[in-house]
C-alpha cells in the first residue's frame, strides 16, 4: 500500500469507490469521478471501548496499563507468549469494523447463531506491514511469503506464542509485533495448500465451509480467506 492510505468500499449502489482515508476523497472505479465524502452516524453498533471518532475514519488509540481493557488483553497474550509487553493499541477503523459486521451478519444468516464462530485469534506480522493492516485489512498475499500449508489465505493462530515465535519478526529495535484480532471462523474443515478458497461443503458449489483449520478436532490455526472476515482489534508491541 503507498502513502495514499485508501480503502475499498462498495456503494447501496452496488459501486466499487475507493476511499482516501487522509484526504476524505472517494473515487468511482469505473468512472474514475472523486467526490467529498462525509461520515454520518453508523447503523452498525461500534464497540464500546472505542474513543468518539467525530469526523475522523481511523484512529490509533494506546491503552493504558492497569485498565481493565489492558490487563484482559494482556493476559490473554501472556497466557502462552512470555514476552515483556513495550505497549498495546486499539485500532480503530470504522470502514473495516463495518465490513467486518456485514460480513459477521452474512454467516450468520448462512449458518446461524450457533456457527457464526467469533473467535480471538492472533496474528504475527513486520513492523512494515502494519499500516497496511490497519489501514486497508489482513492481506491474504502475504501467505505466500510465509508458511501456506492449510490455503492460500490469512492465518490466525490459537495461542499468541505461535504467532509472536514463528510470524513476527524484530525490527532494528529488537521491537516484535502481534494482533489481536476478531475473527469469523464459522463453519470449517481441513485446508489443504492449494486452496484459494474454502471448499463446498457438500454437493452445491455455491455453499462453503467459511475456513479452514490444521486440525478438524482441536485446531491450533485458522485461515480465512475473505478479506472482511478478521478486523485487527488491538497491536501488541514486545520484545
Amino acid at each position: 500500500m503507498n502513502n495514499e492510505v485508501s480503502v475499498d468500499i462498495t456503494a447501496p449502489d452496488c459501486t466499487v469507490v475507493k476511499v482516501n482515508l487522509r484526504t476524505q476523497d472517494a473515487t468511482n472505479w469505473l468512472t474514475g469521478v472523486t467526490y467529498k465524502v462525509k461520515r454520518h452516524e453508523s447503523e452498525i453498533d461500534l464497540p464500546k471501548q472505542w474513543e468518539p471518532m467525530h469526523e475522523e475514519f481511523f484512529k490509533k488509540v494506546e491503552l493504558q496499563p492497569k485498565t481493565p481493557e489492558y490487563e484482559l488483553v494482556a493476559q490473554g497474550f501472556l497466557k502462552t507468549a512470555k514476552y515483556n509487553i513495550r505497549k498495546i493499541e486499539r485500532v480503530q477503523n470504522l470502514f473495516l469494523w463495518q465490513a467486518y459486521a456485514v460480513c459477521k451478519q452474512r454467516i450468520y444468516a448462512k449458518n446461524g447463531p450457533a456457527e457464526v464462530g467469533e473467535m480471538t485469534l492472533y496474528h504475527g506480522t513486520s513492523a512494515e506491514s502494519c499500516n497496511c493492516i490497519e489501514k486497508d485489512r489482513f492481506d491474504r498475499s502475504y501467505a505466500g511469503t510465509h508458511a501456506a500449508a492449510f490455503g492460500k489465505g490469512v492465518y490466525f493462530a490459537v495461542n499468541a506464542a505461535y504467532s509472536a515465535s514463528r510470524f513476527s519478526p524484530a525490527d532494528t529495535s529488537g521491537l516484535k509485533r502481534v494482533y489481536v484480532a476478531c475473527v469469523l471462523t464459522g463453519r470449517y474443515t481441513v485446508g489443504k495448500s492449494h486452496f484459494k478458497v474454502p471448499p463446498p461443503r457438500g454437493s452445491d458449489p455455491t455453499d462453503c465451509f467459511d475456513s479452514v483449520v490444521d486440525n478438524q478436532q482441536t485446531p491450533s490455526m485458522f485461515v480465512v480467506f475473505h478479506d472482511d472476515q478478521a478486523y485487527p482489534k488491538y497491536l501488541i508491541t514486545f520484545s
